[in-house]
């Protein structure tokens, strides 16, 4: 059985139900997930894999979470199975491409670990949990991007069909990298 310990950060809650459902996913193909929220300062297992979930906020992955990840660093597998950037941004099919994602790329050159599967997710927007700054910026920015911030408290742009489809990838990914190096071994024997 393929083991994985799922790492998150989450503000608001989505991140986390992102991660959950990655989980159920990877479960379901016959994965044994272990999800730890980052903010509850757990120490990531020196062994086995590590897939990692951060939101960005104005263009920064979480600040807190990144201290944490510079923090734990050399406990993280290299490579990590996964790093998975959820955003605003990643609303937008350009920006779900991992060579288009800015996140993504900033978060690869603060972790500089080595990465098998990389993702962007859109995340979600809560208005309600937000200051005043953080919801005039979010109105002006969904404004450029033609989003009407009245129409709820909690916008929600996450596919959730991108994220199975993320489990799928990393589970058939993952499967053949193995087979590839089995049958390397064998060809050496």
């Amino acid at each position: 059985m393929l083991q994985v310990t799922l790492l998150y950060a989450s503000r608001f809650g989505q991140t986390q139900a992102i991660a959950q459902a990655l989980a159920d996913n990877l479960i379901k193909l016959g994965w044994q997930v272990n999800c730890q929220n980052i903010m509850q300062q757990p120490v990531p297992p020196a062994h086995g894999m590590h897939l990692l979930l951060m939101p960005v906020f104005f263009g920064q992955p979480w600040q807190q979470a990144t201290q944490w990840l510079a923090d734990h660093r050399q406990r993280l597998s290299q490579p990590l199975l996964a790093m998975v950037s959820v955003s605003l941004s990643a609303r937008k099919q350009q920006y779900r491409e991992v060579t288009n994602n800015p996140f993504l790329a900033k978060m690869r050159e603060q972790l500089d670990l080595p990465v098998l599967f990389e993702a962007a997710i859109a995340g979600a927007l809560e208005l309600e949990h937000c200051n005043w700054w953080e919801k005039l910026m979010l109105k002006r920015i969904l404004a450029f991007g033609r989003v009407n911030s009245r129409l709820a408290a909690k916008l929600v742009f996450t596919d959730w069909q991108q994220v199975e489809q993320l489990a799928e990838d990393i589970d058939q990914g993952y499967r053949q990298m193995l087979a590839n190096q089995s049958k390397l071994l064998s060809s050496q024997s």
